[in-house]
């Protein structure tokens, strides 16, 4: 995470930067590592092909670690949709004595005159979670909100 950092550090700032430079901006962003730390990362991107030493001056990115880091983005993101899925099972409360509680929902648009019979039909086949729809409709749009199987994954976690 920290080599990333770095690279993003190089990335934005676009100019050749020392692990002075590097390091006061790690601090800012919550890493606290010293220079001498940050050389042993860079050295390592280096070795790496992520970035490259220009004398004494310090480092840049190269195009190799640009592209790594639009990879390493990726990740990021995947991981922010995985925190998300993991906040919304939190959330979940859904007793399973009474059939009460909050629970996950897909909202999906749907065309309407087709639509009640397909939905029919996915229950018939036993492929839905729940059988509870909600039907909504906003201007010319329509809408149905189904029980998510997320929401098992959630009452498995909170029942053991």
């Amino acid at each position: 995470m920290k080599m990333m950092e770095i690279l993003r550090i190089l990335n934005s700032d676009g100019d050749i930067l020392g692990a002075k430079s590097i390091s006061e901006q790690l601090n800012k962003r919550g890493y606290f590592i010293g220079e001498r730390a940050v050389r042993y990362h860079m050295r390592m991107l280096d070795e790496k092909g992520f970035t490259e030493k220009i004398g004494h001056k310090g480092r840049r990115i190269t195009q190799k670690g640009v592209d790594e880091l639009k990879v390493g983005l990726i990740y990021d993101q995947v991981d922010f949709i995985y925190s998300k899925f993991q906040e919304k099972m939190y959330n979940v409360s859904l007793d399973l004595n009474n059939a009460k509680g909050t629970v996950i929902v897909n909202i999906s648009s749907v065309n309407d005159s087709e639509s009640e019979n397909v939905i029919k039909t996915i229950f018939e086949k036993g492929l839905a979670v729940s059988k509870n729809v909600l039907w909504k409709k906003k201007d010319d749009t329509h809408y149905i909100e189904t029980v998510c199987g997320t929401t098992i994954d959630a009452v498995f976690q909170k029942n053991g």
